[in-house]
């Protein structure tokens, strides 16, 4: 058992020796329906995604920058469930319904149909600051 658990723990650590070479570029948190994006210099081309996202009949999505530099471009996608019981609920992004670019101290509406969304999002240069997306 011994010798098992020794074996696991070298390779979580050459794993996490391997993968954590880089900062972390996206921090990404929802909580009643305000999505917040921080992003720490990332690099062109990184991407990060959003947890579901839940838009109800007449709500839009409003996106507010607070970018310093650079510009993240947003697609928002059907959210497919996928999950196994009922109790817990998993998603996975479909199929990209609209996408959008959102620079330094822009503010973008995004009309979405009811449902349930996941936000996937790419840096275009390189992006740092903090991006609010909010269900009105």
């Amino acid at each position: 058992m011994k010798k098992t658990r020794s074996i696991l723990m070298r390779v979580l650590l050459a794993v996490l020796l391997l993968t954590g070479c880089g900062a972390i570029k996206f921090d990404t948190t929802t909580v009643f329906g305000k999505t917040t994006i921080k992003v720490n210099n990332a690099e062109d081309g990184a991407t990060g995604e959003s947890g579901a996202i839940i838009i109800n009949k007449n709500q839009t999505m409003k996106i507010e920058s607070a970018l310093d530099s650079g510009s993240l471009e947003i697609a928002f996608c059907d959210a497919v469930d996928v999950s196994i019981d009922d109790e817990d609920e998993t998603y996975e992004a479909g199929e990209i319904i609209t996408t959008v670019t959102v620079g330094p101290d822009e503010t973008v509406e995004v009309p979405l149909s009811a449902g349930i969304y996941i936000m996937q999002y790419t840096a275009v240069g390189t992006t740092n600051g903090t991006i609010t997306a909010a269900v009105n």
